[in-house]
């Protein structure tokens, strides 16, 4: 009975280590920052505050959208 508990648990053992090294190998990183410039990056921004952090306006520039070119 100890050799059975002992091969289910080794198969066992094994099977999760197969599955974990697999998935491991197919992921890719994907690389963000090319150490040159923002290229491909997008930006948002926000709506107006002030000075003192409150909203002027409701409605935010957007997306890719600089019009004060921050």
């Amino acid at each position: 009975m100890k050799n059975i508990n002992l091969i289910k648990s080794i198969f066992l053992f094994l099977t999760l280590t197969a599955a974990f090294l697999n998935a491991v190998a197919q992921k890719k990183w994907t690389v963000l920052y090319n150490a040159k410039d923002l290229s491909g990056w997008d930006t948002y921004i926000g709506p107006d505050l002030d000075s003192n952090g409150k909203m002027l306006t409701r409605i935010p520039v957007g997306l890719n959208k600089d019009p004060k070119q921050v």
